[in-house]
């Protein structure tokens, strides 16, 4: 059963991104049992369309230069920009439960940990 939910979700999408339309059809279709792991997965797929990206800059300049260079090469992903005064220059980078520390206090707290 837990394969065909998952066949479900995969059906739910239209270009790679979850259709809420689709869902609205699938869902009505369910008993309740497998409209419980149907929204579990959904939630995970929806979780996988998701990045972070954080700077420690809040300025619209780099927000915008990093928004355009990340819309063209992940098309398939929300991108999610926040502001991080923590990171102290860089750029800390999270999907799919992988966080890429670019960041100069990421170099740092790897520097400590290898001393």
């Amino acid at each position: 059963m837990k394969k065909n939910i998952k066949q479900l979700v995969d059906l739910s999408k239209t270009g790679g991104k979850l259709d809420w339309k689709k869902i609205k059809k699938i869902a009505v279709r369910l008993s309740r049992s497998e409209l419980k792991n149907y929204l579990l997965l959904l939630k995970i797929a929806r979780e996988k369309e998701k990045m972070l990206v954080e700077t420690p800059l809040g300025s619209m300049w780099t927000k915008n230069n990093l928004a355009a260079f990340f819309k063209k090469n992940f098309k398939d992903r929300e991108i999610i920009f926040a502001q991080n005064k923590e990171l102290l220059g860089g750029i800390r980078v999270t999907f799919d439960n992988n966080v890429f520390d670019m960041s100069i206090n990421g170099l740092l707290k790897r520097l400590e940990s290898a001393l």
